[in-house]
């Protein structure tokens, strides 16, 4: 079978942007966890701490795919949920509000309470202040596709999708698999390289 020069130099030139594009999110990861580490070594004041983890939602945005049929649109927003007693400031909110991620727009939406409105939202961080109720909003957000964050204590291992930990100073990021895959996620391989694993609930 004969392919053209042509064919194969644009499979070449797609393999590469792709290779390219896999490089620059690596790239940006480990960027992350450089910053995060500093700033957590540095002993950040509260605010400055949530600052930081702001922009940890909007990056873990990158190294998720969600199911094809979620997005009505090319370019549809990118909902985050903050569910809850909001740590995050007024001006983290709107500085993270209409950001980047691919080729979609952040979108983030406050709310106390779960609703009928939460389908709408693509990744949800639940704050501390909703750790009484986490059995019941993970029940309600089993098998949805809507990617469960938040910095609650043991939050991966009671089967929230990810953990945002600190462990000796550092930024540990650990990821429930079992939830990530039954809501039909596809996570980078090297995010899931860099975090704990949990593969079983304990």
């Amino acid at each position: 079978m004969l392919v053209s020069k042509e064919k194969l130099s644009n499979n070449h030139s797609t393999n590469c942007m792709w290779d390219g594009y896999k490089t620059i999110l690596f790239i940006s990861l480990l960027i992350m966890q450089a910053v995060f580490s500093m700033a957590v070594n540095a002993q950040p004041e509260f605010a400055e701490e949530y600052q930081i983890k702001a922009g940890y939602l909007r990056h873990l945005g990158k190294f998720i795919q969600w199911p094809s049929d979620v997005f009505p649109s090319d370019d549809a927003p990118l909902v985050l949920c903050l569910l809850g007693d909001s740590p995050f400031s007024n001006d983290v909110v709107t500085a993270l509000n209409n950001k980047r991620v691919r080729q979609r727009q952040l979108q983030v939406v406050q709310m106390q309470t779960i609703s009928q409105r939460s389908v709408q939202c693509h990744i949800l961080f639940v704050s501390r202040s909703e750790e009484g109720r986490l059995a019941a909003i993970l029940d309600w957000v089993d098998s949805r596709p809507i990617l469960t964050v938040s910095d609650i204590n043991n939050f991966a291992q009671r089967k929230g999708m990810i953990e945002m930990s600190i462990e000796e100073q550092k930024i540990a990021l650990i990821i429930y698999l079992p939830a990530i895959k039954s809501s039909n996620f596809i996570v980078n391989s090297q995010l899931l390289s860099l975090s704990t694993i949990i593969k079983d609930s304990e």
